[in-house]
Order: structure tokens, then sequence, then C-alpha cells
């Protein structure tokens, strides 16, 4: 399932909109997260089980999370700036 948001969603709503969306529909997938024209579009797997730690997206510029896994990079609107990110998964 694809999800597409606005390019001014600050890093905060980026990660409400990634927990809902894997709660409720699948994970993040390794090539999900990614902009189109003025939006951010992420995907989610709906064949996979939902994941039981939700991923969060973190700046690369900033200290990345510890005992987690990469699941997906890319460069985001993060508040109207593209921001080059990664989604990690706590283990």
């Amino acid at each position: 399932m694809l999800v597409r948001r606005l390019k001014t969603d600050s890093l905060v709503e980026t990660n409400q909109i990634l927990t809902l969306n894997e709660s409720g529909v699948g994970p993040l997938t390794p090539t999900g997260m990614k902009t189109v024209g003025d939006e951010n579009e992420f995907e989610f797997d709906e064949t996979l089980p939902l994941p039981s730690k939700t991923a969060i997206v973190v700046k690369d510029s900033d200290p990345q999370p510890q005992n987690s896994t990469k699941v997906c990079s890319g460069t985001i609107w993060v508040s109207s700036v593209q921001t080059a990110c990664t989604a990690w998964r706590p283990n």
C-alpha cells in the first residue's frame, strides 16, 4: 500500500504516520521511502505480518539508534527541506 504525505510534515509527523501504518497495514518495505514531486511516498507490505516494533525515521545527520536494524533509506521531505533519512526498526 502506498501512502503519500505532504512535504511540510515534520519528522515527528512522519514517524506518527509510519507508526500508524505499520501497526495497521504492514511493515515499511526496503524501498519504501522516497519523494515524488512535492510529496513523500511510503510503501507498506500488506502481505507480511504486522511488526512487533514499528520503525522510526531518523535524519542521517543525527545519531543513528543503537540495537536497531536498517529498514530503508532515502531522501525525503522533512519540514519542506529534502533530507537524507534512514528508517530503523528496534531489535
